[in-house]
This record gives C-alpha cells, sequence and structure tokens, in this order.
C-alpha cells in the first residue's frame, strides 16, 4: 500500500478545484479503504460542491459514488467479507469522497459488482439508478397513475421512464431540444414535449387535461415550476431534487391553498436512510440487474483528476450526451 495518493480538494469557496497529495486513509470499525477505480460527474457532485460551508473547505473531498477495489477493512463482519472485492461505493464523509485515488466508506455503503457490470457501469450504480427507483416507489405507493418528469433526456430522466412504463405509469417527459425529442421518442410509446417549443405551453396543457398526472419530478426549479404545477389536478405533488435553473423557486400561494398541492424536497441520502434494511438490499440488487440487463449508461469521456475543473463546464453544457467518468 502507497502511503500518499491524489485527491481532488476545493481551493475556494468559488468552486476552484486543485489536485493535493495527502496520506491515504486508514479504515476504522465498520469500514473499507477502496482502491477508487471510476467515479462520475454527477449534478448532485455540482450542487454538493456549491453548499460547501467556508469551514468544510480545508477537508473537504467531493465525489458522491463510484468502483474500485476494498483493499483495507477495518474491524467487523462485513468489511472482512468485502475485503478484496469490486465494490460499487457512496461516499459516507465529507472528508472522503470518491474523487481521489482513495476512499474511507463504511462498509455498509458498498456493494459487491456482478461480473456482467464493468467498473465504468459500476461506478454509477448509486445516484441514478437508485434516485430513478425512489421515484418509482413513490409513484407506486402514491398511485400516481401518470406524472411529469422534468429534464427527461438526462441519463435519470431515462431511467425513470423506463421504471415508470414498467409500472404502466404514463410519463409526461420535458425535454429541451429536438434531439432529446427524438430520443426519448424511439425509446417510448410515452409523450416527449420539447419545452422549446413555441406551442410548448399548449401542448403541456393539453397533455395534462388528456392524462391527468398528480406527480411532478423536478431537478430544474425556477419559475415555470410553478406554471407547470398550477395546470396539474387538485391533490398533485411536486418533488423538487435539482437546481439546473439556477433560480429561487417560487410558488404562489393559491398553487398550494386552492387545489390542495404539495411540493416537498428530495435527496437521495435522507430517502435511503428511511428505508428499513431489507428495502435497501432489494433496491440496490434491482439495480444492479437494470444496469447489468437492460439500461447500459452512455460515457462520452474519461478524464483524470487534474482535468475535472475543465471536464465540469463540458458536461453542464450538455448532459444529455453522456456521462464523464473521472478515471483514477
Amino acid at each position: 500500500m502507497p502511503k500518499k495518493m491524489k485527491s481532488l480538494f476545493l481551493k475556494s469557496k468559488e468552486g476552484e478545484l486543485e489536485v493535493r497529495e495527502v496520506a491515504v486513509p486508514e479504515p476504522g470499525k465498520g469500514e473499507v479503504l477502496i482502491k477508487m477505480a471510476f467515479a462520475p460527474i454527477n449534478p448532485s457532485d455540482i450542487n454538493r460542491l456549491k453548499s460547501v460551508q467556508e469551514e468544510e473547505i480545508i477537508h473537504f473531498v467531493p465525489g458522491l459514488e463510484g468502483s474500485g477495489t476494498v483493499v483495507g477493512a477495518g474491524k467487523g463482519i462485513l468489511p472482512a467479507f468485502l475485503k478484496g472485492k469490486r465494490v460499487a461505493c457512496n461516499a459516507a464523509y465529507s472528508f472522503s469522497g470518491t474523487w481521489a485515488e482513495y476512499m474511507v466508506t463504511k462498509a455498509s455503503r458498498c456493494f459487491p459488482l456482478p461480473e456482467k457490470i464493468t467498473d465504468e457501469q459500476g461506478s454509477m450504480l448509486f445516484v441514478n439508478p437508485m434516485t430513478a427507483l425512489a421515484f418509482r416507489n413513490i409513484a407506486v405507493r402514491g398511485k400516481h397513475r401518470a406524472i411529469i418528469s422534468q429534464a427527461a433526456g438526462s441519463a435519470l430522466g431515462q431511467m425513470v421512464l423506463q421504471l415508470m412504463e414498467r409500472e404502466k405509469i404514463t410519463v409526461i417527459n420535458l425535454v429541451r431540444n429536438e434531439k432529446q425529442e427524438k430520443r426519448l421518442k424511439t425509446l417510448s410509446g410515452g409523450i416527449v414535449i420539447n419545452i422549446n417549443n413555441p406551442d410548448y405551453y399548449g401542448i403541456l396543457r393539453e397533455a395534462i387535461l388528456a392524462f391527468s398526472p398528480t406527480l411532478f419530478l423536478d431537478p430544474v426549479g425556477g419559475e415555470m415550476h410553478d406554471v407547470i404545477l398550477s395546470l396539474m389536478p387538485e391533490n398533485s405533488k411536486s418533488i423538487i431534487y435539482g437546481t439546473l435553473s439556477g433560480e429561487k423557486l417560487e410558488i404562489h400561494p393559491r398553487t398550494l391553498i386552492s387545489a390542495n398541492k404539495t411540493v416537498t424536497g428530495f435527496f437521495l441520502g435522507h430517502y435511503l436512510e428511511e428505508q428499513n434494511l431489507l428495502c435497501l438490499i432489494k433496491m440496490v440488487r434491482e439495480a444492479g440487474r437494470f444496469l447489468a440487463r437492460e439500461h447500459h449508461i452512455t460515457i462520452r469521456e474519461k478524464v483524470p483528476l487534474e482535468e475535472v475543473q475543465k471536464a465540469i463546464p463540458r458536461y453542464l453544457d450538455n448532459m444529455s450526451a453522456g456521462k464523464i467518468l473521472i478515471s483514477l
């Protein structure tokens, strides 16, 4: 084992990143040390970079998910079981993220990868697939027969579409360009609406009248959230899980009061903490099967740690083109 490793750190609150050489961490009780292979750049990672507090900067290492091999194990049955195995992993601590050559995390945040899943695909097992499964569960338990999915051309949006259609839940997919519109129409018989279409508002209104969606999944936010929610039927629910617009969310009170509508936030970590162990195991296994058999995530490029700063704007400029992976 080397004593030193490369890791990304925040240089300033403005989001500037830099590579530093630091000591390889040691796993404690219930923890494992992972030699990282790949880690994706996700919108959730970028949002996390924006929310880091001043006192966190000195030790904060970004990266919420990735893949690698367990090379060290602290005390405990699960750490010992995982040693030597290829795993998908999720960061447990702000000081030890996946954008580093090695990461310490809780053994419970790791899932052994089947042979059919590559390190590249396995690095994306947690955030998008588990979020899509969570939304599927919320829709099924809430008896929503139709939903609206904003930014539906993204990797997560496509997963949501596939999982909802399995449950015979109609998805009104909102995309932002013709390329995404064509791609989704080849994947599904669902409704695909380009928000840049001059007739967008009228088309959306007709779709809502026809299918009565009662759940709105929105990673964008901004002023359009209230516009869309106001068109939806009584007792509708919206879930905000991102801030891609960069705008404040403004909801007119009468949208909520007169029609008994609700707006809630969603963070995957909180959702998973609320589930019992059996539910978590089932979700992780289903996510693995989903990636292995049904949904291959497009990877557009791989970059080293030193190139992440330049890669982030490229990813944000065209997220639907595929994931950018950090090669570790």
